[in-house]
């Protein structure tokens, strides 16, 4: 394909690893990313190669946009066609949301593609795969807590390599947490302070106690996503993390 083509309305299922979140082209949005496995632009012929869509989001929308892009939702879009982005790659636009997408032949090639229905770890128990659902997902015990672990699979459907990331992140946590303590105090704290300006100082450890992990989303090529309840500190927001199994936790902020 060529930059310009598939300019129209497209229809597709949103690939199974779901959406990824980046900083913006402005500190107010987001740069949302995911790919289509099963697509068809307007009425023609239905696809099974892969697309890169993109669109910029303002912050604060990343949950609207989550129930949205579910793993294995069907969507409609316009897009103003391909693109280029980075290293001659091509990326779609999604230019404007059009809603769900009704078409009973892109779920039946989505069925075709389903995964077993259970996947039995050592480190993490049984995990399940749910039709429009991350690969594989389970609640297990986390270094104390209980967390619900989310596992994306590859193109293919395939977990084998975010599984190792799994393990790895589970082996290295200790080193991942005090990352994560460290981007607390660099980047949450003063954020808690102006938005409690009423309220006594507290330090960094005292905030990251009254944070509450509650999942874990890993991707087949090591990125890691946490979800934490912030027990009410950012009013009814919860707060996000992204970053690597490798490199550790790159950004916190409160979502929602």
């Amino acid at each position: 394909m060529n930059a310009g083509e598939l300019r129209g309305t497209i229809r597709g299922i949103v690939h199974r690893t779901g959406m990824r979140v980046y900083p913006g082209r402005d500190f107010w949005t987001r740069r949302i990313v995911f790919q289509m496995h099963v697509w068809r632009l307007d009425e023609q012929p239905v696809q099974t190669q892969f697309l890169l869509v993109a669109l910029e989001a303002l912050v604060g929308t990343t949950p609207l946009w989550r129930q949205r892009l579910a793993p294995g939702a069907a969507i409609s879009f316009a897009s103003t066609g391909l693109e280029p982005f980075g290293c001659g790659a091509l990326q779609l636009p999604l230019s404007r949301y059009l809603g769900p997408a009704d078409d009973r032949e892109l779920l039946e090639v989505e069925a075709s593609r389903r995964l077993p229905d259970f996947l039995d770890t050592a480190e993490f128990g049984r995990l399940a795969h749910e039709p429009g659902g991350f690969a594989y997902s389970g609640r297990c015990a986390w270094h104390g807590r209980t967390v619900l672990l989310d596992l994306s699979g590859d193109e293919n459907g395939k977990v084998d390599a975010t599984l190792e990331h799994a393990r790895t992140l589970l082996a290295t946590w200790e080193s991942w947490e005090g990352q994560l303590r460290a981007l607390v105090a660099r980047e949450l704290l003063p954020l808690w302070l102006d938005w409690n300006p009423d309220e006594a100082p507290i330090d960094a450890d005292t905030l990251y106690g009254r944070l509450t992990l509650e999942r874990i989303r890993v991707m087949d090529d090591g990125q890691v996503q946490l979800s934490m309840d912030a027990g009410g500190e950012f009013t009814d927001h919860e707060i996000a993390v992204d970053g690597t199994v490798a490199g550790g936790p790159t950004e916190i902020y409160p979502e929602g």
